[in-house]
């Protein structure tokens, strides 16, 4: 639409070089296979075609009325402006875009799984593998022995911890009590 106004005056004043210009111009956008301004009375006409030799799609067809508007209000046509696409053109721009959009989203999924992984190995898997290889270590240890793990961030670690100590602690006393009996 920004390209109708200069279209219309520079059909009113014949102004070849500029029409040709605005032809091979608009006809540089990377959907457009064919560009043409026509006079109102077939006098002027300029056509731009798409190199590729690409088929304009009728249902991807616009045609632009050029009118000019005199000082008193009264408009009157100076010609069309005609501009076309092509179907594969804009499938071939969807798939690019949507291929753009696969991939990105496969990026921040990827991201989000890695930011997972690292938070739950972290907070849940490390403490697990220490509270293991503390019980483990108390095989042979005595049963007033109790485990202390890093600072932890998630609570039922933590209570997985006092659980067993208070197991321990309950251990030991019920030891000294049946050997106390003996």
């Amino acid at each position: 639409r920004t390209f109708v106004p200069v279209a219309a005056a520079a059909l009113w004043d014949f102004q070849e070089g500029t029409l040709e210009s605005m032809v091979s111009g608009i006809g540089k956008q990377s959907d457009v296979v064919s560009v043409e301004i026509r006079g109102a009375k077939g006098s002027l006409s300029f056509v731009w075609h798409s190199p590729d030799g690409a088929i304009a799609s009728d249902n991807l067809r616009v045609e632009l009325p050029l009118v000019l508007t005199d000082r008193a209000g009264q408009t009157t046509s100076v010609g069309t402006l005609i501009i076309a696409s092509n179907d594969e053109k804009l499938w071939g721009r969807l798939r690019a875009v949507v291929l753009s959009l696969v991939m990105l989203g496969s990026a921040l999924m990827l991201s989000m799984g890695i930011v997972v992984w690292l938070l739950v190995n972290r907070l849940l898997v490390k403490p697990l593998i220490e509270f293991s290889d503390q019980v483990g270590k108390l095989e042979g240890a005595s049963a007033q022995q109790t485990i202390r793990l890093n600072q932890t961030h998630v609570t039922e670690i933590a209570t997985l911890e006092a659980g067993f100590n208070r197991l321990m602690r309950q251990m030991g006393q019920d030891q000294e009590r049946i050997a106390d009996q003996n």
